[in-house]
């Protein structure tokens, strides 16, 4: 390109190299509980835990998987309890939806919530 006399040359701005994704969380080992976060107050599975969930339902031979959702309860008042023990089914119903929809039939799922406690699990009995 021309110069101008008198002016520093410029260069174009360069876009800074942009990190690759973080690796897709591993999957749990054949039989292995599935812990599952959730955001605060919140029940969305995320793709990971869905993933996670989904392969857990895959795998053959389950006598019965437990499901637990836990609902973040900040203390002991019963308003409080009852508002976590809503937001306890809730995510307990999110991870036994992904089990499901991997193919475990509802006669192995034992769901179950508790107010206290954050996030979920599904752990093969047995």
């Amino acid at each position: 390109p021309p110069s101008l006399e008198g002016v520093a040359a410029t260069t174009a701005p360069t876009v800074p190299p942009v990190a690759p994704p973080p690796p897709p969380a591993p999957m749990p080992a054949p039989g292995a509980p599935v812990p599952v976060a959730f955001a605060p107050g919140s029940a969305e599975l995320s793709a990971s835990a869905r993933a996670a969930l989904q392969a857990l339902a895959r795998h053959p031979g389950h006598a019965l998987v437990w499901v637990i959702g836990y609902g973040d309860a900040g203390g002991p008042a019963p308003a409080i309890q009852a508002a976590a023990l809503a937001l306890a089914w809730q995510r307990a119903e999110a991870i036994a939806g992904a089990l499901r929809v991997g193919g475990l039939p509802d006669r192995l799922l034992h769901v179950t919530a508790e107010a206290e406690g954050h996030g979920g699990l599904a752990k093969p009995a047995g």
